[in-house]
């Protein structure tokens, strides 16, 4: 059984386009899109001041490399992680290579073990940095959590009830009254909204 799970934080940046004529769509279908499209249509979506992470299992995959020099020309910070460790000594387009030793995989040439989970790990440790550095927490919650369905408007609750110090009901009517936007709920309550 599978689901398709939406992320917990609120997307910075979820709509691109391949060219100007066409209409914008979810960022999730540029997976879709031929591998020569996405070169050209780094052209229009990265830019100064973005970040790009290439992922490759042996560092070497030259369509990555290729989004990293796209990235690099377009003024944005660009980072390679692979699981090479010889590539941190490679001449790269990234300026930062992640390449732990994890050794070899289990399976020989597959890549979905080893490298499949370090990369999870990784990429954890990266975006979650990126959240508490742009303000998306406070102390230890996540506030710009989408309170899309009821299990996520209870936590989102609770989230208020804990860092304002107020009981369930109080801390849900901040909610309803902010739009069910945590941030301006705890500063609300806490004399600020």
């Amino acid at each position: 059984m599978r689901a398709n799970v939406p992320p917990r934080f609120v997307p910075i940046r979820k709509w691109f386009r391949v060219s100007s004529r066409e209409e914008p769509r979810p960022f999730s279908d540029l997976l879709k899109v031929p591998r020569t499209v996405p070169l050209r249509a780094l052209k229009r979506f990265v830019r100064k001041g973005d970040v790009l992470v290439g992922i490759a299992a042996s560092g070497r995959t030259p369509f990555v490399h290729g989004a990293l020099e796209q990235a690099k020309s377009a003024g944005a910070y660009s980072a390679l992680i692979c699981f090479n460790p010889e590539m941190k000594k490679a001449r790269t387009a990234a300026r930062t290579t992640i390449a732990p030793n994890i050794g070899p995989e289990i399976l020989t040439g597959s890549t979905r073990l080893k490298s499949g989970t370090a990369t999870k790990l990784i990429l954890n440790m990266i975006t979650t940095l990126a959240m508490v550095r742009i303000g998306k927490v406070m102390g230890n919650r996540m506030v710009d959590l989408n309170p899309s369905n009821t299990k996520l408007r209870d936590r989102a609750t609770r989230i208020v009830q804990e860092l304002t110090e107020s009981d369930y009901e109080t801390a849900r009517e901040a909610l309803h009254k902010s739009a069910w936007v945590v941030r301006k709920a705890v500063e609300s309550l806490r004399g600020r909204g």
